[in-house]
């Protein structure tokens, strides 16, 4: 596969998190730009009663207008689940590589660049990237780009991800 076009989606989930949202999601636009056309930002909101949808379309009409925003609004998660949030925006999302972006996360300067070569330089449908830093209060621990034909998350899983056995060991 031809590196200029390998395309990454970062896919945002959130619910009631405008406030992190108007934090982050400006800064990691302008933080890829210089990959725009290659990488684009797909939000979906789930239900979200904050004022989150009126933000977005006043705010971003230019990047809404030319894909790099792609925002989808759903009322069909009545209760928060992180393995189907996660899913419903990597199936909206038309990428080749979907990465998983919180709504609290900061892609860095050409963040997608990074992920971009590194997923050409291991083998695009052999790597998954997991951008954990280990610090377990820094949100990274969900941070994971991996190419669209690995698959997705299982949703019998926990709705945070977490089982009851093993949340005790968690200090979130």
């Amino acid at each position: 596969m031809d590196k200029e076009k390998i395309t990454l989606s970062f896919c945002i989930t959130c619910k009631n998190r405008m406030w992190q949202i108007k934090q982050t999601l400006p800064q990691n636009l302008e933080d890829n730009l210089s990959m725009k056309g290659q990488i684009d930002f797909a939000l979906v909101d789930f239900g979200s009663t904050d004022g989150l949808q009126e933000w977005i379309i006043q705010n971003f009409e230019q990047e809404l207008t030319e894909g790099y925003l792609k925002y989808y609004y759903t009322e069909e998660l009545p209760h928060w689940h992180i393995c189907i949030a996660k899913n419903t925006a990597h199936v909206l999302s038309e990428s080749d590589i979907l990465v998983n972006l919180d709504c609290d996360n900061y892609t860095g300067k050409d963040g997608g660049k990074y992920i971009l070569e590194n997923m050409q330089k291991h083998g695009i449908h052999d790597t998954v990237i997991h951008q954990f830093t280990g610090d377990v209060f820094d949100g990274s621990h969900g941070r994971i780009a991996l190419s669209r034909g690995i698959g997705g998350y299982d949703e019998s899983f926990e709705p945070t991800g977490l089982t009851k056995a093993n949340s005790k060991n968690n200090h979130f």
